[in-house]
């Protein structure tokens, strides 16, 4: 009997590391998405009550950067490369687990390190697989912003 895990996984460029495009979030796209996520707190919207908070001037929501880092999967080469190379075609999220290491701040450049770490038969879903990836997140400085493991669920198609 084949191992469906090997057959789902095959090929597949487990541990290699693609780097995303860079997209720098100007103040006002910022504000926006404040406003349209209602992070609507001091360090978020008020620039004399965000001098004097923790990082000394307004920042991103950190739950508002992930939508950013999974933006510049989508969009990247990484997603194209594992779809038009390897039939890699991403049916949904599952889930994610995200820790936040750095602030956001009004007007930098957000760029993503996205990894394949793991791949596996899905066990409630027969034919499609389930996807680890890691994400790591960098500013303009080198900090690193965002660190995050998504988990999709996938199928493999033929590749012309």
């Amino acid at each position: 009997m084949a191992d469906p895990d090997a057959e789902i996984a095959e090929g597949l460029p487990l541990g290699e590391v693609y780097k995303s495009r860079g997209r720098t979030i100007p103040e006002g796209e910022c504000q926006m998405l404040t406003n349209l996520t209602w992070t609507t707190v001091g360090m978020h919207v008020d620039e004399p009550y965000a001098r004097k908070a923790l990082f000394g001037e307004m920042v991103l929501a950190a739950p508002v950067v992930v939508p950013l880092v999974s933006g510049l999967w989508v969009t990247g080469s990484h997603n194209r490369h594992l779809r038009e190379k390897y039939g890699m075609q991403i049916v949904t999220a599952l889930g994610s687990e995200t820790r936040y290491r750095s602030p956001f701040r009004f007007g930098d450049t957000l760029w993503v390190e996205h990894t394949l770490t793991e791949v596996r038969a899905s066990k409630s879903s027969p034919g499609l697989g389930v996807a680890t990836m890691k994400d790591r997140a960098y500013n303009q400085r080198g900090e690193t912003v965002n660190e995050m493991t998504r988990i999709q669920l996938f199928r493999r198609v033929d590749v012309d």
